[in-house]
């Protein structure tokens, strides 16, 4: 039951930080330039938490938790991408995290090329 309880409380971290970063992709309630403004960021962070599909894959332990978690990660350092070597790590390394996890994860690549040209 130990091991258990610990996968799920390990998911519901990992969630969470989905819906925190789902926020912070936005960007702007920080004085940033980003995606959107806060009240659309919240509110599609608000609409992740809800979700059928989500809550559903949160109360089991598979990869696309993690995968999620890296993916954003690796929008996010994307975003941040300005010719300095310490945010194109940063992408790089949650890219690659997030291709450890699943094979779905190479497919920011192209993005990333796209972002770097």
């Amino acid at each position: 039951m130990i091991p258990e309880l610990g996968q799920l409380c390990l998911i519901l971290a990992l969630c969470l930080a989905i819906c925190q970063m789902l926020f912070s992709l936005g960007g702007a309630h920080r004085g940033q330039h980003g995606l959107m403004a806060a009240g659309p960021a919240l509110f599609s962070a608000a609409l992740l938490a809800v979700s059928l599909v989500a809550v559903q894959t949160a109360h089991s332990v598979r990869p696309d938790i993690a995968l999620s978690v890296f993916y954003l990660l690796a929008l996010i350092a994307m975003l941040r991408l300005d010719g300095r070597p310490r945010p194109d790590l940063r992408a790089g390394a949650a890219l690659g995290a997030a291709a450890a996890i699943k094979f779905s994860g190479v497919f920011l690549v192209p993005a990333l090329i796209a972002r770097r040209l």
